[in-house]
């Protein structure tokens, strides 16, 4: 293309049509969340044969399901800034490699503590991995179409955890628990190899370079996306890089209410979900139903909660953020209250489960657009880490407090009004959060974990 351009690469992809390479990245990142969703999952759907091979108690199931949430936090935390330094493709392909690793290695375990080391290593893959996925839709994706982007993200999870939980049926009928984990490992070489091939790096990341070398890369985009070329290396005033101030600025000044409040909800929603999403298969099949029955109703839940994020996508702005995300609370805290006392019948249980489906979802969904739109840009990315690392606490948390109370025999509707008291709390604290009416363009794709 002989035409030149003197403004920002980045403004320009906003405000055009995308392009097929945009479309081409946003969807291989959609496609690495749902087999994120898949990974995250999938000792929910081996829980069960998992526990009767080894003799696991509740306890010891719990800490299964936490492990991998504690890994994520280290992953967000540590591996995710990574991607600033090095950037954020080479960081995408290194996490899907160690995934590969790490979920080939979990199906020749034998203990409890080596599944769980395992699990964190999957984990600390996983949580570095969706910051960057999430950060690559954002800047790929235009102004125009970021709020279907956004959704087609949401959506990625679980339609994900759904396909997996079908194959998995399959798998361990025929093949065993560990051949899950094969699965796993191979779809994560799968998706490395199409990052490899397809994914460009990230266009703000090769902006923050001086050199000749930046620039042909900048313009070899710009061309393959058919947009006019820069003449000249990208100054920091043009370059509109990512906000990276530290985390410490969130923690003083005007911003130091805001975290903690944001944090707070982060915990109880985060506190309630994991535990309705890790621990229903098991629960039904303490209930009588078998492996494959309980894997069936992570599959409702999944569906269920698909639906819910479309719906979320086209009534939140007509609603409004923070009555939407109330909304929402309510809903989750409730249907966890109602699954807690459904008579234990399919019909029964499996309604109630849908019911916990659609607002877990929608409720992980909520909490994810609230950040960008409770803090200002200069700090918006640092937020989203901060409350994300506040979620997994709760996310850890959460299954462990679950099985914790189910060794302690407590009844099914009396640990599950317990556990919905969390997100129920969150609404107490929606009213003292101050949402904008509008989000800034630049707001972050939301990860669905």
């Amino acid at each position: 293309m002989s035409s030149t351009n003197t403004q920002s690469p980045v403004q320009l992809l906003q405000n055009s049509p995308m392009s097929l390479l945009q479309i081409v990245a946003v969807s291989l990142c959609v496609f690495i969340n749902a087999l994120d969703g898949f990974d995250v999952m999938v000792v929910a759907f081996t829980a069960a044969p998992i526990s009767r091979e080894w003799g696991l108690s509740a306890t010891d199931v719990g800490i299964l399901f936490s492990s991998g949430l504690i890994g994520m936090a280290l992953g967000a935390v540590f591996i995710a800034p990574l991607g600033d330094k090095y950037g954020r493709r080479p960081l995408i392909i290194a996490c899907q490699f160690v995934i590969c690793a790490s979920m080939f290695a979990t199906a020749y375990t034998h203990r409890l503590w080596d599944f769980a080391y395992l699990r964190v290593c999957t984990g600390i893959a996983i949580g570095g991995l969706l910051a960057s996925i999430n950060i690559m839709v954002a800047e790929y994706s235009s102004n125009q179409r970021r709020t279907l982007c956004i959704g087609m993200m949401s959506l990625g999870y679980p339609i994900g955890a759904a396909v997996g939980g079908l194959i998995s049926i399959y798998l361990i009928q025929s093949m065993g628990w560990r051949s899950v984990y094969w699965l796993g490992a191979s779809a994560s070489l799968l998706s490395a190899a199409l990052t490899l091939i397809l994914l460009p790096e990230s266009m703000s990341f090769l902006m923050l370079g001086k050199r000749s070398a930046s620039l042909k890369k900048i313009n070899h985009l710009l061309q393959r996306m058919k947009q006019p070329v820069l003449t000249a290396p990208p100054s920091l005033s043009t370059a509109e890089p990512l906000a990276k101030p530290g985390l410490v600025n969130i923690l003083r000044g005007p911003y130091a209410m805001k975290t903690i409040l944001m944090g707070l909800i982060y915990t109880g929603v985060m506190f309630t979900v994991y535990f309705a999403l890790n621990w229903t298969p098991k629960i039904l099949t303490s209930l009588g139903f078998s492996d494959t029955g309980g894997i069936s109703a992570s599959l409702i839940m999944n569906c269920s909660g698909a639906a819910a994020c479309l719906l979320m996508g086209v009534y939140a702005n007509k609603l409004g953020l923070r009555r939407m995300a109330s909304f929402v609370f309510a809903g989750m805290g409730l249907s966890v209250i109602w699954f807690g006392l459904a008579p234990s019948t399919n019909a029964s249980l499996m309604l109630a489960v849908a019911a916990v489906g659609f607002f877990l979802f929608s409720s992980m969904a909520v909490s994810y657009a609230l950040v960008p739109n409770v803090f200002p840009t200069e700090v918006r990315l640092t937020a989203m880490g901060a409350c994300l690392a506040f979620g997994r606490i709760g996310g850890v948390l959460g299954p462990y407090l679950a099985g914790v109370l189910i060794d302690d025999n407590w009844s099914r509707a009396s640990y599950c009004l317990v556990l919905s008291l969390p997100i129920l709390a969150a609404i107490l604290l929606m009213p003292l959060i101050r949402v904008q009416a509008t989000p800034a363009s630049s707001t972050v794709a939301a990860p669905a974990e």
